[in-house]
Parts: C-alpha cells; structure tokens; sequence
C-alpha cells in the first residue's frame, strides 16, 4: 500500500479544482461544497464562512481576504 504524500495531494486538490471550474463551466446549477480546505475557496462566486453552525460572513474569496483576519490567516497558510 502506498501512503500519501504532499505531491499526491496537491495533484487531487488540482484535479479537484478542474473538475470543479469544468461543472461551473457547463452548467447554471448552484454548486454548494463544503470544505475546511482553503485551497479550493477562490474558484467560487460566494464563499460563506460558518461558527458553531451560523453563518458569520458571506462574501467573494478577494473580499474576504481583505476584511476577515482568521480567513487571510487559514488562505495564507494553505497555500504555503
């Protein structure tokens, strides 16, 4: 069995990414992902940030980099 390394899940995350952006690309449905992984956030329209099961903030991905601390820190360090 092979374990997982940090080349193989950057590979899943891009392949994730892409099949993603292909689904927005062809279809006017609403997509909802749920995902504690920034990562993958900048690619939608609205991202909507939730604690303790409420809804905090909804914004766009670049603002919320802006005016959320604790979102600019969790994008930040997943992309590192």
């Amino acid at each position: 069995m092979r374990s997982d390394t940090k080349q193989d899940n950057y590979e899943s995350k891009n392949n994730l990414i892409k099949a993603l952006k292909k689904i927005k690309k062809q279809t006017d449905k609403i997509i909802i992902v749920i995902t504690h992984d920034f990562f993958i956030l900048p690619i939608f329209d609205s991202v909507v940030l939730m604690e303790n099961g409420k809804m905090i903030k909804q914004s766009t991905h670049d603002k919320l980099i802006n005016i959320n601390a604790w979102y600019a820190e969790g994008y930040s360090t997943s992309t590192n």
